[in-house]
C-alpha cells in the first residue's frame, strides 16, 4: 500500500472508529475494538491532519473508562449512577461531534 492510499483512507477510518464508539451503546464491546483500531491507524496516519481524531478518540475512551470505574465504585454510595450517566452523555456527545467533523473531513482542533 502506498503512502497516498493510506492518507486517503484516513477519513474513512476515523468514521469507522467513531461509528464503533456509537455502536457500543447497543453492543458494548465495539468501543474496545474502536480503541485498538485508533491506536493502530494513528501510527499509519502520521502526518495527516485527521490524526487529531485518533488522538481524541483515544482520549475520550480512556477518560470515559476511568471516570466510569469511579462511577461503579461510587454506586455503593449512591452517586455512581449520576457519574455513569454523565460518562454516557460525554461519550455519546463526543462521538457524535467527532463523526460530524469526520464527515466534513475537518481535523479535531
Amino acid at each position: 500500500m502506498t503512502e497516498t492510499t493510506s492518507l486517503d483512507s484516513t477519513p474513512n477510518r476515523v468514521k469507522i472508529v467513531w461509528g464503533l464508539y456509537l455502536l457500543s451503546f447497543a453492543l458494548g464491546i465495539t468501543s474496545l475494538i474502536g480503541l485498538i483500531l485508533a491506536y493502530v491507524w494513528r501510527k499509519e496516519a502520521a502526518g495527516n491532519p485527521m490524526v487529531s481524531h485518533f488522538n481524541r478518540q483515544i482520549r475520550v475512551f480512556w477518560i470515559s473508562f476511568v471516570v466510569g470505574i469511579v462511577g461503579v465504585v461510587l454506586l455503593f454510595v449512591g452517586v455512581g449512577f449520576l457519574i455513569m450517566l454523565g460518562v454516557a452523555v460525554y461519550f455519546g456527545v463526543m462521538s457524535v461531534l467527532g463523526l460530524i467533523k469526520a464527515f466534513d473531513e475537518k481535523p479535531w482542533p
